[in-house]
């Protein structure tokens, strides 16, 4: 099933539309292979259509995240900066970020003849 959207006034497709399929893989079929296919010197763009209300869910969601993690990067950057401020304590590093000294062997890696971290 298909349905052009049109301008109520005078009738003329909007650009875009909806297109039902019967088949989940026909729609996974026609989201690969025509995406982005050129008509009339137009790209076509597909996506999966979502309600409304999912995408309130998703976007909320989002932002909750993205609120969390901003307030955890600034706490680490306050506790650095208080770490820098007082001799004797070190402000920490990322694990993730962090490479290993340059006397240490990788993580993994033999550190003398059959040994292993």
């Amino acid at each position: 099933h298909c349905k052009v959207i049109r301008d109520s006034r005078t009738g003329e497709s909007k650009g875009w539309g909806f297109v039902t399929f019967s088949d989940p893989l026909h729609a996974t079929t026609a989201l690969r292979s025509l995406n982005g296919l050129l008509v009339g010197g137009r790209p076509i763009v597909l996506d999966e259509a979502t309600s409304l209300s999912r995408r309130r869910k998703e976007r909320l969601a989002r932002e909750g995240f993205e609120r969390r993690e901003a307030k955890r990067q600034a706490k680490r950057q306050a506790e650095d900066a208080a770490a820098a401020r007082q001799p004797g304590l070190e402000a920490r590093s990322d694990p993730k970020t962090e490479a290993p000294a340059a006397d240490e062997p990788p993580p993994n890696e033999p550190k003398g003849f059959g040994e292993y971290v």
